[in-house]
């Protein structure tokens, strides 16, 4: 679930939002220590989501429809995303500490699959 971009379909929507947000949150508008590390940690969340939103939208999975009300004004509906994109999108809904832990299985398979490798070779 997006926090700080849900509504944003469009690259212009998107970055017109992380302006806004950067204008109210950047650490230099900040009146106190306090406010300063507030907005510092605010920032460090508007740039990850930033990025996946920008992952999101290269990858279509903002795709959408055009289509026209009954007063004859555009309307724009999503489509239907492939089971590939929501299982894509479902990534970005983890915590730090699943991100983390799949991070480790996917390092824990690379390294078994190199160690099969290299004994395969040696066996050769």
């Amino acid at each position: 679930m997006l926090k700080y971009f849900d509504n944003c379909k469009t690259e212009k929507s998107i970055t017109k939002r992380y302006r806004e947000l950067a204008k109210k949150y950047h650490p230099d508008k900040a009146t106190s220590e306090f406010e300063q590390n507030k907005f510092t940690e605010i920032m460090k969340e508007v740039n990850a989501e930033h990025q996946e939103v920008l992952v999101l939208l290269k990858h279509r999975a903002f795709d959408t429809v055009e289509t026209k009300s009954k007063e004859g004004r555009k309307h724009y509906a999503p489509t239907e995303k492939s089971n590939f994109m929501r299982g894509f999108t479902s990534l970005f809904a983890l915590t730090n500490a699943q991100k983390k832990e799949l991070a480790e299985q996917g390092k824990n398979i690379v390294n078994t699959l190199i160690d099969s490798l290299v004994q395969n070779n040696l066996k050769k």
